[in-house]
């Protein structure tokens, strides 16, 4: 479910709710309840979250596709096809400052 991976995207980011909602313009609680899965975001603000966290759109909206973690104490994430050991992508650009 998107709400799952929206979760998962913003916790293995370190941001806050506030923290995304500040950078696409939405409200803190807004961002809570798509992780909670009460609501899903707009397309538009879909593909912000996108951006934020370094995926694409479809790998957000893609069941087949989950956020992974590995490494000692979780500290490195990608995302992985369901059936697929080898990651697809690797942590946001935003992680690396």
């Amino acid at each position: 479910m998107i709400s799952d991976k929206l979760l998962a995207l913003r916790k293995r980011s370190g941001m806050s709710q506030q923290e995304v909602a500040s950078a696409i313009g939405v409200t803190r609680q807004t961002v809570g309840n798509w992780g909670l899965g009460q609501g899903s975001p707009a397309l538009d603000k879909a593909a912000e979250l996108a951006r934020l966290y370094g995926v694409t759109l479809d790998d957000l909206a893609n069941d087949e596709v989950d956020v992974v973690t590995f490494g000692k104490g979780g500290g490195v994430w990608e995302l992985a096809a369901r059936d697929e050991a080898l990651p697809l992508l690797s942590p946001p650009l935003h992680s690396m400052r």
